[in-house]
């Protein structure tokens, strides 16, 4: 079971109830330093606890991406308090976020290109 999978853990996870994810995987590279994974985790927690849209999950740095993870009722609703604060930081081409519409293992996915073409 891969570290996201454990994300929601538990009963809730395999059944009604469970709590959804947003996945931010943003490609690694030189301006992906642990300075900017730090502040823009950072700025995400905080957008997330103003909408009141979910918590942090765990980061993890795996297959050339580093990955932030947040938690909550609506994969739909931590992607809309994600957005603004992704739009600000130009993120390299292959970043993307993934909403899981469900617990671990939950085959409901939605993929969004999240680079800047800039």
């Amino acid at each position: 079971m891969g570290l996201f999978s454990k994300l929601s853990g538990g009963d809730a996870a395999r059944g009604g109830g469970a709590e959804q994810a947003l996945l931010i995987h943003i490609t690694a590279g030189p301006a992906t330093d642990d300075s900017f994974l730090a502040k823009l985790a950072a700025e995400l927690a905080a957008a997330m606890s103003e909408a009141g849209a979910g918590k942090s999950g765990l980061s993890e740095a795996i297959d050339g991406f580093k990955s932030i993870a947040f938690v909550g009722p609506d994969a739909d609703a931590l992607f809309d308090a994600a957005a603004p604060v992704i739009e600000r930081h130009p993120l390299a081409k292959g970043s993307h976020a993934v909403k899981r519409y469900g617990g671990p293992g939950c085959s409901r996915t939605e993929r969004s290109d999240v680079s800047w073409d800039g």
